[in-house]
């Protein structure tokens, strides 16, 4: 008796017929032809050895012992059913999908993401580069990586580090333009993220120097061109600490002063409101503030 099971989906089949007591019912809550549904109990009949339902010049109804087979495979349909749904909304649960600004997703999040995936294989990832603020509230996101003051209005923000900002460029600049002084770095073409557009006044400031007005100046949209451009020898940009400490660690750039200037902005996570926190979102969250700590 142990292989005395016939295949699910002819079960399936008698139940939802047993249920609406209706071939054409059935077949329309399956989305099968009455003929597949008559034919399917025919062969769970077959399988059985036994009639499960009467057929009537008017439709079909169960006999008695099909009443008694349809009350016993009822439930266990109904926690299969149960069960596939509550595995696909642990699924989708798993699923974490966060928008970040270019910058921190390119730079800082993606080489680090492998060592999430390691500590939670079960979590997906989604990762949406979005350089416009997009609506958190109104979006199907999970999580904001955002640069700010830390007032994201009515959402909760957690502050991951700050921000400080310093020239850096290829060795070969600093080689070839002999910077030394803070005002030898006129004489390197200014490579300018236009999302940070104030950075250099703030650095310059500081310095107490003041650029002339004739400086070279090529401007990208993407911070990580301006990096690339830098480290191909095409001029100075305005580091963010976080941003390039692999680039410095690994010498494709070098800091040449030692001034770095804290600026009023820092980075941080936002968790969407709508979407109530799942334990994938915290995990992420935990994960983002102990690298935020090592960092």
């Amino acid at each position: 008796m142990a292989n005395m099971h016939p295949p699910l989906d002819w079960v399936r089949v008698f139940e939802v017929a047993a249920r609406t007591g209706s071939f054409a019912v059935a077949a329309k809550a399956l989305s099968v032809s009455p003929g597949a549904v008559s034919r399917t109990v025919k062969e769970l009949e077959k399988f059985l050895g036994i009639k499960l339902f009467r057929r009537l010049p008017r439709g079909v109804e169960l006999t008695a012992i099909g009443e008694d087979y349809a009350r016993r495979v009822s439930p266990a349909i109904r926690r299969i059913a149960e069960a596939s749904a509550n595995i696909s909304r642990r699924k989708r649960a798993s699923t974490l999908r966060v928008t970040a600004m270019p910058a921190l997703g390119e730079r800082w999040l993606v080489p680090r993401l492998g060592k999430f995936r390691d500590e939670f294989p079960d979590i997906s990832v989604e990762v949406s580069a979005d350089a416009a603020v997009i609506d958190l509230a109104d979006s199907n996101f999970d999580l904001a990586l955002r640069y700010g003051d830390g007032r994201f209005g009515d959402l909760e923000a957690v502050k991951l580090f700050p921000d400080e900002i310093f020239p850096v460029m290829a060795p070969t600049v600093a080689t070839k333009y002999r910077i030394n002084e803070f005002t030898d770095i006129f004489r390197v073409p200014r490579l300018q993220d236009t999302y940070w557009a104030s950075d250099w006044k703030l650095w310059l400031d500081a310095a107490g120097v003041i650029a002339p007005a004739d400086w070279h100046q090529t401007s990208f949209t993407l911070y990580s061109m301006a990096l690339s451009a830098a480290a191909a020898g095409q001029g100075v940009v305005m580091g963010h600490h976080v941003l390039v400490e692999s680039d410095l660690r690994e010498g494709r750039l070098v800091e040449p002063f030692g001034l770095r200037v804290k600026v009023p902005k820092s980075f941080y996570c936002i968790e969407n409101p709508n979407r109530p926190g799942s334990e994938a979102v915290k995990a992420f969250v935990d994960w983002l503030a102990r690298l935020a700590v090592s960092n």
